[in-house]
């Protein structure tokens, strides 16, 4: 079964009990594929690499022994820019 059809299965689950079904009633999970899906999509990915930092003070609390270089992005979207 989809999540889609589990959350349903839930749904009726829930509506099975008199004091549920007094809240949940009226109220339908998924009611079309517009529910469901959403047209529009975008992801980032990051990347660094440890970089080791010599550090002389050995007097502070926090030792800092290495910082973060970017390495490489990466960029998804199917949502087009468009002139209003």
């Amino acid at each position: 079964k989809s999540i889609f059809d589990k959350i349903e299965d839930v749904y009726n689950e829930l509506l099975k009990k008199e004091k549920n079904y007094i809240m949940y009633h009226k109220f339908k999970p998924v009611v079309s594929d517009d529910d469901k899906y959403y047209s529009y999509e975008c992801a980032f990915d990051f990347e660094a690499m440890l970089k080791d930092i010599n550090t002389d003070d050995q007097e502070k609390k926090l030792q800092i022994v290495s910082e973060h270089v970017p390495v490489s992005v990466s960029i998804f979207s199917n949502v087009l820019r468009s002139n209003w």
